[in-house]
């Protein structure tokens, strides 16, 4: 039987989440999308430590790191 997924992405995860969503598969995980503007920079409920953790731990893993765009509405 052919392989039909090679590649993983994911959304919103800290540092922690991503190395344990890792240990659950031998695909490799590419990419986090993760919600980060000026308005939730380090403060907001997804993105505690946005940049200090996440942002250079992606870089580090050579992950892509999507950040989505939003209204800067609640």
């Amino acid at each position: 039987m052919q392989k039909v997924i090679r590649f993983i992405g994911v959304g919103n995860l800290s540092v922690r989440q991503i190395k344990e969503a890792q240990e659950y598969t031998k695909n490799r995980i590419i990419a986090n999308q993760v919600e980060y503007n000026l308005l939730a920079r380090n403060g907001g409920h997804v993105t505690n430590d946005m940049e200090s953790r996440i942002i250079p731990y992606c870089q580090k893993k050579q992950y892509n790191h999507y950040c989505v765009e939003t209204s800067g509405q609640r």
